[in-house]
């Protein structure tokens, strides 16, 4: 927000994938070795039907929204279609609708790959 107060919106973005990044790294590395250490045995976190299709659809989310401001702009319709795509899956509670909207948000993350994969390929090679 302190980047977008200073008119300073392409460190602001790169800040938020960098932060969306490590968030869900460290949350879904770090919940199994708690969990262990919680029992003191080296054991797999298990996780429930529901609780892995949140995982799930968490991940999905988190990759399409990656995908659409890695370029390092975001025009307004992009964040309304986000928002309203983030809303809508909220009034959606049951296992089989939110595996479903994983399966959206996963397509359209990979229709954006494919779009536009030569800036992303610049991108993940540091040319841009």
């Amino acid at each position: 927000m302190l980047f977008s107060l200073r008119t300073n919106p392409h460190a602001g973005l790169t800040t938020l994938i960098s932060s969306q990044v490590n968030q869900l790294t460290l949350l879904v590395g770090s919940i199994v070795m708690v969990f262990s250490f919680s029992v003191e045995e080296v054991l797999s976190f298990p996780l429930d039907n529901r609780q892995a299709i949140e995982l799930l659809l968490t991940t999905a989310v988190s990759a399409f929204a990656i995908l659409l401001i890695a370029p390092r702009l975001i025009s307004w319709r992009v964040g309304v279609f986000l928002l309203g795509l983030f809303l809508v899956h909220l009034f959606f509670p049951g296992t089989g609708q939110r595996l479903v909207f994983a399966y959206i948000y996963f397509g359209l993350a990979a229709a954006l790959v494919v779009a536009d994969r030569g800036h992303l390929r610049a991108l993940a090679m540091g040319q841009d």
